[in-house]
This record gives structure tokens, sequence and C-alpha cells, in this order.
């Protein structure tokens, strides 16, 4: 009976220590669960704020776990054909577009949607498309701001043009004082002249009023002679929706004010900033009365910018741009750039993030609204965007942080690159030296090994031995007497000694 409960009782210990053994039956530790595949193919990652959008998109999917593959087409449609093809062999659920060209645009939904991939667009909707989501700022409030801003600026340079005299720095066109003066003068006399220097004072009003107003209103100084101020336009890529859109609301903006004259509106293909250089240069060549550049994108404006500080112009005429990048921002701390529309990019990588996982995991995304493509409506969510300058600037105060931080850190990569360099030639440079040193040894060496000498002993006939040292080693030895066959007895007696010498020699 003991023996039969100790058996139990041992079985039992058995089975408890072989249930927590490997194989034996216990719980595995649990996989951590993947969360979707999410495919994202930008246009260009150097286009407005796409380095936010990138950012803001990672952090949110490393938060929910999500599986991204981020690719870059650089601008080039036929690399963004090939990312498409990368996409679907990845077997990504859903793709967010950011399309390079909207012509390619609809083979490439349809070729996705035949390998049941759902599509995001984001900021360009393609035409005719049916597309599954549509992630983009409020281009038509965009180009409202841009306007917004530059008919403040005139309202209030008109004010203090109202109030007084002022000083102009640059100088603008003259008064209507002046000109009047400048009139008499021509009507002739000295009293025309006279007549016309009271009118140009009465025109310019008492030295004591006189003030300087802020570059950003001189432009307004036309209106005071009814002269309507010039304004260019650069457009974007016009096969562009958010680039049609923001000029067609631009350009019914600036029609409600008066006194504003559209000297050039120019579309520029991809968005090119080389070509809208090429646009402000060939304005520039036939006239300097430019007073305003409204452009649809950052790189657009920071383009006109390099443009007029050539010229000199860049704080004279006001400048406004769409994007917010870096760039743009360095230059309105400068004051060589007056305003930016930012279309908040980081809201948009957040609403796309959002957007793409809930089409994953089967559900419906939240829209505000659905937007007319064409053939279809398409569910959209619009992210509104304001208007920054120099006095709110401290809006971007955390990109422009962020910003600082990577050019550092590039700066602190571009040193240590440059460290790596500048030690791999130092190495070079010691190796050279030690190569050169083996092969002057090497050369000395061979020198000395030409150098060694050779020790000859001659003995006569007569008992008489003679000792003569050459450099390097003999070959042979001839010797020569006169008379037949005495000399070959003599040859053949010197060819023994010969081999004796070298005997005792060795």
């Amino acid at each position: 009976m003991y023996r039969r409960l100790l058996y139990m009782l041992v079985s039992m210990l058995l089975l408890l220590v072989c249930t927590g053994c490997p194989g034996g039956g216990g719980e595995k530790k649990p996989v951590p669960k993947q969360g979707p595949k999410i495919g994202v193919s930008m246009a260009d990652m150097e286009r407005d704020g796409n380095q936010v959008i990138k950012k803001v998109f990672e952090k949110a999917a490393k938060e929910k776990k999500a599986q991204v593959t981020w690719l870059d087409a650089k601008g080039d449609p036929s690399q963004q054909q090939k990312d498409i093809q990368k996409l679907i062999e990845e077997k990504v659920k859903v793709v967010i577009l950011q399309i390079t060209d909207p012509a390619i645009a609809p083979d490439i939904v349809r070729l996705l949607q035949q390998n049941n991939i759902k599509v995001i667009a984001l900021e360009t909707l393609p035409v005719d498309t049916p597309v599954d989501g549509y992630i983009t700022s409020d281009h038509s409030r965009t180009g409202q701001l841009q306007v917004k801003y530059l008919q403040t600026l005139l309202e209030e340079g008109s004010q203090q043009l109202q109030q007084g005299n002022v000083v102009l720095t640059p100088q603008k066109p003259q008064q209507a004082g002046q000109k009047q003066g400048q009139q008499g003068q021509q009507q002739g006399g000295q009293q025309g002249q006279q007549q016309g220097g009271q009118q140009g004072q009465q025109g310019q009003g008492g030295q004591q009023q006189q003030m300087i107003i802020p570059d950003q209103q001189q432009a307004a100084v036309s209106l005071q002679d009814g002269v309507p101020m010039k304004v260019v336009v650069l457009q974007g890529d016009n096969n562009d929706q958010m680039a049609r859109e923001i000029t067609a609301s631009v350009n019914s903006a600036l029609q409600k004010v008066e006194n504003i004259d559209v000297i050039l509106s120019q579309p520029h293909p991809r968005w090119d900033a080389n070509l809208a250089k090429s646009t402000m240069q060939q304005v520039l060549s036939k006239t300097e009365n430019v007073d305003a550049v409204l452009a649809n994108g950052s790189n657009l404006a920071m383009a006109a910018v390099e443009v007029l500080k050539q010229s000199g112009m860049e704080r004279r005429v006001i400048t406004v741009g769409v994007g917010a990048t870096p760039k743009a921002i360095k230059a309105m701390e400068s004051g060589e750039h007056d305003a930016e529309v930012d279309n908040r990019p980081d809201m948009l990588g957040r609403l796309a993030f959002d957007a793409s996982m809930d089409i994953a995991e089967g559900k419906v995304p939240q829209y505000d609204t659905r937007v007319n493509n064409g053939d279809y409506t398409v569910p959209t969510k619009i992210v509104p965007p304001r208007l920054v300058t120099q006095d709110n600037l401290y809006l971007l105060q955390e990109r422009m942080k962020e910003t600082k931080q990577q050019e550092e850190g590039q700066q602190q990569q571009q040193g240590q690159q440059q460290g790596g360099q500048q030690g791999q030639q130092d190495q070079q440079q010691q190796q050279g030296q030690n190569q050169q040193g083996q092969q002057q040894q090497q050369q000395q060496g061979q020198g000395q090994q030409g150098q060694q000498k050779t020790t000859l002993r001659i003995t006569t006939e007569e008992g008489k031995v003679v000792e003569v040292q050459i450099d390097g080693n003999v070959q042979s030895i001839q010797s020569q007497a006169g008379g037949g066959q005495q000399q070959g007895q003599q040859q053949q007696q010197g060819g023994q000694q010969q081999q004796q010498g070298g005997q005792q020699q060795q």
C-alpha cells in the first residue's frame, strides 16, 4: 500500500515537471500580432510638406503596429508605375497615392483595384477615376487667403497714405503732386516752375507729418495715383487639380479687389522651380513694375524670391506661397519672404493614416463631404489651411524646431563623413609612405647585392700568387700565351688553376 501511494506521488510530480518542459504540452508565448500592410506611393519627397506627412504617418503606424512600405517616385511617372508593381507584389491592402502625373492615374488605380487593393488619393484627385477616398487641404480657401493677405496690405498702406506724407524705401513711382510740378515746368517759364513746385509741395504735405511705412505696404503707394497694382501668378502643373483649384480661387478673389492688374499668370509643368525662375526673369526683363507674386507652392515662391534678390527687389515685392516649407520659413524669418498659406501637412498625414487603417480593417472612414471628379463622387476629408506671416510665425515653431534638429543632424553626419574621408586619406597617405619605404629598402638591398665583390687568386708557374678583388660575380676567365702546343697546355693549366682558384675561393 505504501509503495503504491509513493508511486502515484512520483508519477504526479513527473507529470507536473514535464508539463512545463519544452515540447511537453505547455502554452507557447503568443506571437505579436502584426497590423495590416499599407503602401504609400509619393510623387516627390521634395514636394512641399511631404517630409512632415511622412514623419506623422510613420509615427502613427508605429503606434498601431502597421506595416508600411514608403516609396518615392522622385517626380518620375515611370518610376511611380514601378513602385505600384512593387506594392502589388508585397500584397498591401491599401495604397495612399500622391500621383506624379494625372494622366497615368486612371491606369494605376485600375491596376490596383484589379488586385483588390483600395486606393486613397492624397492632395490630387484623379479625374473620372473611382478611388476609395480623397484626403486634401482646402485649395479654394488657400487661394482666398493669399489674396486676402494682399488686400489687407493694400488697405493698411492706403490708410497711412491718407494720413499724411510717407517716406518710401526704396522709391516707388512719383506721387501726384510731384507729377503736377513737372507738368508745370514743362508748360514753360519760371512761373510754371513755381506753380508746379507749389503744387508738388501740396501733394507731398508737410515735412513734420512724414512717416516710413513697412516694406510690405509700399506697393500700396501706387493707389494714390490710381495706378493698378501689378501682380504675377505662378501656377503649378496645369494638369494637377490642386494647382487648378488654387489658381481658380486666386483669379476669382482678385477680380473682387480694385486697382489690381494681373500682368502674368503662368503654369509650370511638374511644379518645376527652374521654370518659375525663367518666368520671373522674363517678367523683370520687360518691366520692373512688379508689386506682388502669388505662387501655388512654396518652391515656386522661393524661385521668385531668388530672382528678386538678384535684382535687389526682394523687400519691395510682396511674395506669398503655399506649403510653408523649411526654406520658405527661413526666408520669412530673414524678411525676404512675406507670407505662406500652411496647408497643414501634419493633419494630412494623420488623416491619411487613419483612413488607410479603417479601410484595411474593413471599417468605413469618417469623411466630411463628397467631391465629384467627373464620373464619380468620392468621399473626401478636407483640411482647413491657415495664413502664416511674420507676425504669427510662432504657429510653425514646432516644425521650425524639428527642421533645425534635422539640419544639425545632417551637419553632424556630414562632419563625420568628412572626418572619415580625412582619416581614409591619412591612412592611404601612410600606406603610400610605407610602400615607398619598402621600395627604397628593396632598392638598397638590390644595390648591395649588385655591389658584391669576388676575389681571384692567380698562381703562376714560378709559384707566384696574385689576388685580385673585383665587383660582381665572375662568369669566365681566359688565359692566353704565345706558341702552339705550349699555348694549349698553358690554357689547360690555366683552366685547372681557375678551377682550383674557384674551389679555394669557395
